[in-house]
């Protein structure tokens, strides 16, 4: 996306964003035991093909509900708070990236990329098929990372034959195979396979096959006196319970982007780097509300909607880092706008309403007033 200053500007407006977002987070944010690599799908609607003419890839997807552009995202395993963040533009700029090439799968070296700041303190990735394979347990390992992931479509040295042919009449048994290097006692990684509606495979570098907790589904029966609602349980290995725990918490973290907050259904654009950045900054409510209903206990915490309407506000009408400056009256002169140690707070929730006054060449369009802080750019939006 650099081959010249146009395409460098274009992907600028986005990659900064995305940059920020990584360097704040990392800092911010201490990573727990689990770590949970899934994706992020940003509703984007075009006409004129599969690809945009920005380099940025448009997916249609059977089972996603509209078509989309997509994020590679990390986040804690437990509390669902994203750590890193990484667009996913067209192949040939997806393999100048690091990891990239020289054989190594695509999911693998997103996977290397994303973890790259935890190496070496141990922690578990849980990844769904799109990055589990058995180099990535390998490259991860080597690195000082351990890993569970489910195995779809990566079964290179995966015993995946050997697994299915294994015969558990029942839903909820689980069989193991082991990888024990040349001279070495204790074995480096395992496959397995664990039934419950259909057949699941997983590598694995770490846990074990002991039964974990069981599972407990409530269902609904159709008996000869009409439906009843019945609890079925079924058996797990640690191993599934340990990374089903983590691998859920991405797509919570997207129902509360796309559902609650709901900013890219309502936020109509134009522009795809408008789209890209609106739904950056829902992730970032996303980790605001999750980070405070982590700090919340009982049912007193407030819903996704009444929490954005006071977060909202103070995104606003804040002065952390102010630098901006204020035009003086008579003079002209700049005079420097100092920072409140405290936040400003009226107790009433601030919002935004359109200018009443139109305009006189064009009675259809509302009159722009002239922004009281940078005093240069209009808005038709004032406080009130």
């Amino acid at each position: 996306a650099d081959e010249g200053p146009g395409e460098w500007h274009r992907w600028s407006t986005v990659a900064d964003f995305v940059q920020a977002s990584n360097d704040r987070s990392q800092g911010a944010i201490e990573p727990s035991d689990t770590l949970c690599i899934a994706e992020s799908m940003v509703r984007w609607i075009v006409l004129g093909g599969a690809w945009l003419g920005v380099g940025l890839q448009y997916i249609a997807l059977d089972r996603k509900p509209e078509d989309v552009c997509e994020i590679k995202n990390l986040a804690r395993g437990q509390s669902g708070l994203l750590l890193c963040l990484e667009l996913v533009s067209t192949e040939e700029d997806m393999g100048t990236l690091e990891f990239a090439g020289d054989g190594t799968l695509a999911g693998t070296a997103t996977t290397l990329r994303l973890t790259k700041p935890w190496w070496g303190s141990q922690r578990v990735v849980c990844g769904d098929s799109a990055f589990a394979s058995v180099a990535c347990a390998e490259r991860l390992l080597e690195n000082g990372l351990r890993f569970i992931g489910v195995v779809k479509s990566a079964t290179r040295r995966f015993p995946m034959e050997t697994l299915g042919a294994v015969t558990m009449p029942v839903r909820g048994g689980w069989r193991s195979m082991v990888s024990i290097a040349p001279g070495e006692e204790r074995p480096k990684f395992a496959a397995d396979v664990w039934v419950d509606r259909d057949r699941r495979y997983f590598i694995r570098s770490c846990g074990d096959d002991r039964e974990g907790d069981e599972i407990r589904r409530k269902r609904w029966r159709v008996l000869d006196g009409g439906p009843v609602q019945d609890e079925v349980t079924l058996r797990q290995p640690a191993f599934a319970q340990k990374y089903y725990e983590a691998a859920s918490v991405i797509d919570r973290h997207n129902r509360i982007r796309q559902d609650d907050i709901g900013l890219e259904k309502t936020f109509v654009v134009r522009d795809w780097a408008t789209r890209v950045n609106s739904a950056l900054l829902a992730m970032t409510g996303a980790n605001a509300y999750l980070l405070y209903r982590g700090s919340v206990s009982g049912d007193g915490a407030m819903t996704v909607g009444a929490w954005m309407k006071e977060l909202c506000p103070g995104m606003i009408f804040n002065n952390w880092e102010r630098t901006g400056t204020r035009s003086g009256r008579g003079g002209g002169s700049a005079v420097r706008a100092a920072p409140l140690r405290e936040f400003p707070s009226s107790g009433v929730s601030g919002r935004l309403s359109p200018t009443r006054k139109v305009r006189k060449e064009n009675p259809n369009a509302a009159y722009r007033k002239r922004c009281a802080v940078c005093s240069t750019q209009r808005s038709r939006f004032v406080c009130s």
